[in-house]
């Protein structure tokens, strides 16, 4: 018998866990509370993207948190503290993270450098860069930014998309067919499968676990930018704890931490997930937001066992 994929299990617990939510508080069924869902989550869905590809070579970023802070202080430092033209600020950051990425994966492809030690330096390094731009949050008076928060996309209903909804789901699409389409995601893939074998295949390793990383630090880089235009402002202090959010939610969605599963459609459903126990928590009103992590531990629990049971092998 064929085995599901991952991400069924994920989905189907999706609809149950926003269906209760429906049933149990009026009005959370609504479609405007689901686009606020993936509006609210789209900061964590961008670095589960990314964090998606880094999981399926075996790999793991723990300082995507820290560089989607540093993007978001350097965008609102390069607005408010400099002459730089408004543009050019908010594609920086984006060109930084990407560097910062790459050069966390030259360390990890061409020194062998464990992927743990060289992110939770990168970490380090980010936070303390972060802190640097500005010990406390900024806030930007940017033209050019306050157009971002507040243009939208209208669809029929009165149901608009915003910035942050647009970017997460346009990346979504896009590094979906990447996976699925291009020699980079299906070698990408192959690697979590077994870095030797993929070597001995012919398959460019080097070059696209370095790509790998560069991507995600794109990703987190984004994160920080789509933060920035939902809040008005940066934050050092915002990264903290996002990279356990966004490997949990590649966890949820279907990755394997040991590399070679996982999917982007995954990666999504994990991180509505998470939203949905986190909006039911506000929604009822009288519960600690403590419960959410709690959930959320239990979710990862279930997951793994999961996991753990998919990989045996069959008598």
């Amino acid at each position: 018998m064929k085995r599901l994929p991952p991400q069924t299990l994920t989905a189907a617990l999706f609809v149950a866990l926003f269906g209760a939510a429906s049933l149990r508080y009026p009005g959370f069924g609504s479609f405007s509370v689901g686009v606020g869902l993936v509006t609210d989550q789209a900061v964590l869905g961008l670095l589960a993207l990314g964090m998606t590809f880094v999981i399926l070579t075996g790999g793991i970023d723990l300082s995507v948190g820290s560089a989607m802070a540093l993007s978001g202080m350097a965008c609102v430092w390069l607005l408010e503290k400099t002459s730089l033209p408004d543009p050019l600020a908010l594609l920086v950051p984006l060109a930084l993270g990407t560097g910062f990425g790459w050069l966390q994966g030259r360390l990890i492809a061409d020194l062998k450098l464990p992927p743990f030690l060289v992110t939770l330096g990168g970490l380090f390094a980010f936070q303390g860069l972060a802190n640097l731009a500005g010990e406390g949050s900024m806030q930007s008076q940017s033209p050019l930014l306050k157009s971002f928060t507040q243009w939208s996309l209208s669809l029929p209903g009165g149901i608009t998309i915003s910035v942050p909804t647009l970017a997460f789901l346009v990346l979504a699409l896009v590094l979906a067919l990447v996976l699925r389409q291009t020699r980079f995601g299906r070698t990408a893939m192959a690697l979590g499968g077994g870095g030797n074998s993929a070597f001995e295949m012919g398959l460019p390793v080097r070059a696209t676990l370095v790509r790998v990383y560069a991507l995600n630090g794109f990703c987190a880089a984004l994160a920080g930018l789509v933060y920035v235009v939902y809040t008005g402002s940066g934050d050092p202090l915002t990264g903290i704890g996002r990279e356990l959010e966004a490997i949990s939610a590649c966890v949820i969605g279907g990755s394997a931490l040991a590399g070679g599963r996982g999917s982007i459609i995954g990666a999504v459903l994990g991180a509505l997930t998470i939203g949905v126990i986190q909006a039911a928590i506000i929604f009822d009103g009288t519960l600690s937001s403590w419960w959410g992590k709690i959930a959320v531990a239990g979710l990862l629990g279930l997951f793994l066992i999961a996991q753990g049971a998919l990989s045996k092998p069959r008598a």
